[in-house]
């Protein structure tokens, strides 16, 4: 696993699926009285060894297998699990796991340029060749991929002055979670719908929650809206069911089933409390952040039309390129013992662009205008390029200081 970059260690990987298979044969003893091998949750937690990370010790892990294996028991309809078990672990660490359980780093499956490419068509083909012929769930994947390609190419012309399309798409159509995703969570056949109707209307529908998701999030918001369709459909057969049957249908508690899963979980997340509670002690900070509002500390940064000035043909990666100019530096300008600032703020409004800030005292700055830097400000189109300006003139500053 080294040369795909996985930050995980195979001892751990194989932990947590022994926990995790040990786990459901313990489940399904005390509350089905059977004993099947557990081959289902093997699968699951194989998934989250590689698509979650765990901070400070192996004790994390234990929350994630948990809750994947106890979905199966809590959330059922007609005597069968309705989630799926990794999708429903994933988006629950995600929301409340914190720094301690989170996704795993970027950088994993991805050992050169070319792995990316590789481990995508990997996935990809293993998944079509040995599991989704099989299942018959080729209306949800052919479904969700469309609209997916359709929300992503919405995405990339709105932000098409952010981020260029070509990264956009390489981004999301070589990462191998996102495979994952597709071919083996969304089209389990345990949880997923066999007619072909409805599984062109979840396919749909992940992809529109996707794009509605991105407006909050950045990374992996397929997980949260895969989760989303399936818990709309739960509530939908749920109250199918009981309009139904009213008179046969029950939403009576089994007592026995919440005991020993509660039971079980007790140390679980003792463990996870516990931990996450030393983990604060030993890297607790003596000083508090508080936010300061501009009226207050009197820097400001109103966005600029630097980039609308740029050649059309440039645009896409005119952000990039000017930002690398933005800066700060600090320095005592005028001696009196209280560091000030100077901000170069490229993209900013001319009224914000390259300003040096007087500290005043009690994190309250003074906007000082330097009239040699203002004629090169104004005008971008005709002079040097006013990142390189800004950079002598920081260059000057320190020399000044230190004469």
């Amino acid at each position: 696993m080294s040369f795909l970059g996985f930050s995980r260690k195979p001892f751990q990987v194989l932990l947590l699926i022994l926990l995790g298979a040990g786990l459901d044969l313990l489940l399904t003893g005390l509350l089905k009285n059977k004993k099947v091998f557990p081959l289902s949750a093997m699968i699951s937690c194989c998934s989250l060894a590689i698509i979650l990370n765990w901070s400070y010790d192996f004790h994390n892990l234990f929350l994630p297998v948990f809750i994947c294996i106890a979905s199966k028991y809590i959330f059922t309809l007609n005597g069968k699990h309705f989630f799926n078990p990794s999708l429903f672990a994933i988006c629950f660490c995600l929301l409340f796991g914190g720094e301690y359980v989170t996704l795993a780093p970027s950088y994993q499956w991805y050992g050169s340029a070319q792995s990316a490419w590789v481990m995508m068509y990997f996935v990809a083909t293993a998944g079509l060749l040995f599991f989704v012929f099989k299942i018959n769930r080729s209306w949800l994947i052919g479904s969700f991929l469309i609209t997916f390609i359709i929300q992503t190419l919405i995405r990339a012309y709105v932000m098409k002055y952010v981020i260029p399309i070509e990264t956009l798409f390489i981004g999301a159509l070589t990462s191998p979670a996102f495979y994952l995703f597709t071919f083996y969570m969304i089209t389990d056949p345990a949880t997923s719908p066999s007619k072909k109707s409805d599984q062109i209307w979840v396919g749909i529908s992940i992809a529109i929650l996707d794009l509605i998701f991105h407006l909050k999030f950045s990374l992996y918001t397929f997980f949260f809206a895969g989760l989303t369709v399936a818990a709309a459909r739960y509530v939908y057969f749920l109250i199918k069911k009981y309009w139904s049957a009213p008179e046969t249908f029950s939403m009576e508690i089994d007592w026995k089933k919440y005991a020993v899963l509660l039971l079980v979980a007790s140390p679980v997340f003792w463990s996870f409390s516990f931990n996450k509670h030393a983990a604060l002690s030993a890297s607790a900070l003596t000083m508090k952040l508080r936010a300061i509002p501009a009226q207050e500390s009197g820097l400001s940064g109103k966005r600029g039309n630097v980039i609308e000035s740029v050649d059309p043909r440039l645009q896409n990666v005119a952000k990039w390129v000017l930002s690398v100019g933005d800066a700060a530096a600090v320095a005592d300008v005028n001696l009196d013992g209280l560091p000030d600032l100077f901000m170069t703020q490229i993209l900013k409004d001319i009224s914000d662009r390259g300003k040096l800030y007087l500290n005043k005292g009690q994190l309250n700055f003074e906007k000082v205008v330097i009239p040699d830097l203002e004629r090169y400000l104004s005008d971008n189109k005709n002079t040097e390029h006013p990142a390189l300006l800004i950079f002598w003139t920081l260059i000057m500053m320190g020399i000044k200081i230190y004469l």
